[in-house]
């Protein structure tokens, strides 16, 4: 069933939310959106539930994904992602082949959104986990020596269970990689570790439910302890609690896949709406009104 939405050529007046911003992209992961002018391809790949036949979806002429088709290719039944397409050119695509682990786009029928736009639930009752393959590698900056940014639209559930949205690392044994989670429904909660078990870096954010934006930078290396990560929520800056420090940061392996939804195991879920991740292994955050408004405007963050 052929339901490709790049069918044409967009209006020349189309300017992706990261034409601008392509300096150090790793990875670019959107449901709902097409993010770069440069970028041609599909933007999601759904499975519906009443035969497990799946199609792509690319962009209409503003660069969203056509929801009312995704619905209507689902029917009556539910919608779920096997594939969100890395939009940066490095085919760092999110795959999930497990049906029970794939985040659903569509409920009984209806698309599920934010904004009016495109999002996916994951659940914490039903663990959902997409994963960059052969990625232990990939991502190993984000822990290192040098600076990384990462952007991201979710929508959090006021619940108290522990929800952990990204993750590259298994705590055990040599621990290098990242964690990003809502320890309760009180903070979010963002470590980097390389080379042991000690924390390289983590900060705590308090009354982050449903916060719709988020930025991190890490700079490891930086001279100033509390400059080592710094957080905005919906484009403020966090007063956050003290970064600690007791590794030295090191380009090494992340123990695991890049994972988007759970633990590496699939053992803690997230729970709520992830709408977009965007990740780059450069500083960022002098041209965060440029994402951050795109984001506000298209997503209706705060």
């Amino acid at each position: 069933m052929g339901l490709l939405l790049l069918m044409g050529h967009p209006p020349s007046s189309f300017t992706g939310a990261l034409d601008s911003l392509g300096t150090g992209l790793e990875s670019a992961w959107s449901v709902g959106r097409r993010l770069l002018t440069s970028y041609t391809g599909n933007i999601i790949r759904v499975r519906r539930s009443s035969d497990n036949t799946e199609s792509n979806f690319g962009y209409l002429a503003n660069g969203a994904v056509d929801t009312a088709a995704v619905a209507s290719f689902c029917g009556a039944g539910d919608g779920f992602l096997t594939t969100i397409y890395d939009q940066s050119g490095l085919g760092r695509n999110l795959t999930q082949t497990t049906t029970s682990r794939q985040p659903q786009v569509v409920s009984s029928g209806l698309a599920i959104t934010q904004n009016g736009r495109l999002t996916a639930q994951y659940s914490a009752s039903s663990v959902k986990l997409m994963q960059v393959a052969s990625s232990t590698a990939t991502y190993k900056f984000l822990h290192g020596t040098g600076k990384s940014t990462i952007n991201m639209v979710v929508g959090v559930n006021d619940t108290a269970a522990a929800k952990v949205l990204a993750r590259t690392n298994n705590f055990s044994g040599t621990e290098n990689g990242i964690l990003i989670s809502w320890p309760s429904n009180e903070s979010v909660y963002a470590q980097f570790t390389t080379n042991s078990t000690i924390p390289a870096l983590r900060n705590i954010v308090a009354g982050s439910i449903n916060a719709q934006m988020w930025t991190l930078l890490s700079d490891l290396s930086n001279a100033t302890l509390g400059n080592r990560l710094l957080m905005w929520k919906d484009t403020a800056v966090q007063s956050v609690g003290a970064n600690t420090s007791n590794g030295t940061a090191a380009d090494v392996n992340a123990n695991q896949n890049f994972g988007l939804g759970s633990d590496f195991a699939a053992g803690t879920g997230f729970d709520g709406t992830v709408s977009e991740f965007v990740v780059w292994s450069t500083d960022q955050t002098a041209s965060r009104t440029v994402f951050e408004s795109s984001a506000k405007t298209f997503w209706g963050t705060p």
